[in-house]
């Protein structure tokens, strides 16, 4: 948990006031963590939701409450990532009016020596 807080909330481009906990009864059931991209758009690098917590609007909600404390804040746009797999979350992201800017292929290969 130590590495995990430094390695996300302990980096100077970490908007902390802007990334979220759901709790229920004192148990967390998703995050999401926001962070400076540029000097106008911040940058969701994560949301995640328990197994046991999924398919209950947990994410939208999160990302929605982000997106309007991000407006608040003064920030002018949200960019995010998305696994291509991971169909709920580009699911919740396009109700959320994201839209593919690129896309990136992965390779992996033999070492040739």
């Amino acid at each position: 948990f130590e590495q995990w807080r430094e390695r996300t909330l302990g980096s100077s481009l970490a908007l902390r006031d802007l990334s979220f906990v759901a709790l229920e009864g004192g148990r967390a059931l998703g995050y999401a963590l926001l962070g400076r991209h540029d000097a106008e758009t911040a940058m969701n690098w994560m949301t995640g939701v328990a197994r046991s917590a999924r398919g209950r609007g947990i994410a939208l909600a999160l990302k929605q409450h982000q997106a309007a404390a991000a407006r608040e804040a003064g920030w002018k746009r949200l960019r995010t990532q998305n696994d291509l797999g991971n169909v709920p979350m580009l699911r919740v992201n396009d109700r959320l009016g994201y839209r593919p800017l690129f896309e990136w292929v992965h390779l992996a290969g033999p070492l040739i020596g």
